[in-house]
């Protein structure tokens, strides 16, 4: 058989392999791959809106020359802010199972559940809101940089993570004894 044919049947018969038996396995795990990122990505975003939606209403101050009209306009956004962070923290619990297996079992699944259930226990406590804000702030913005997906980070990360560990075990001993009113 002459040498080029042989060549031609080599590279068809590893096509027809790579096509038929590798390929479909890779693109399995691609499939899989970016469903973790996706719910990693989806967490992050979350614990990001917690962050932002307290420091947004911990800096909001109503006008006090500012109309009826105005301040009824303010108020409203005020409400709808206050709503995201409770539609955000109940969603982050709710929604647990789909993204929590997305972190490597360990530190950072204990720390991912940990959190979302000392931030949807904080925001249902009977805290008034100017507290509750100032705690969900603190541990939103040690979450996200605990849980950032940038791992060249990792001073950063590792810093965050231990004052993410001490912030939640303080916050649920807090609610624990305090559960009406935060501790003085």
């Amino acid at each position: 058989m002459p040498e080029w044919i042989s060549t031609i049947l080599i590279a068809a018969g590893t096509s027809l392999f790579v096509g038929w038996f590798i390929s479909p396995r890779l693109e399995a795990r691609n499939r899989r791959i970016q469903e973790v990122h996706q719910a990693r990505e989806k967490f992050f975003q979350s614990v990001c809106i917690l962050e932002i939606g307290c420091a947004r209403l911990r800096g909001f101050h109503f006008s006090p020359g500012a109309s009826e009209a105005a301040q009824a306009t303010l108020r409203g956004e005020r409400d709808r802010w206050l709503a995201r962070i409770e539609e955000t923290s109940a969603s982050l619990i709710d929604d647990a199972d789909s993204y929590i297996n997305c972190f490597r079992r360990g530190w950072e699944w204990e720390a991912a559940l940990m959190y979302v259930t000392a931030a949807r226990m904080l925001w249902i406590s009977s805290w008034p809101v100017a507290a509750k804000l100032v705690r969900l702030q603190e541990l939103s913005k040690e979450a996200a940089t605990a849980f950032q997906p940038r791992p060249w980070r990792i001073r950063a990360i590792l810093r965050a993570e231990g004052k993410l560990d001490q912030l939640m075990e303080k916050l649920l001993t807090d609610l624990e004894t305090n559960i009406d009113s935060p501790p003085r």
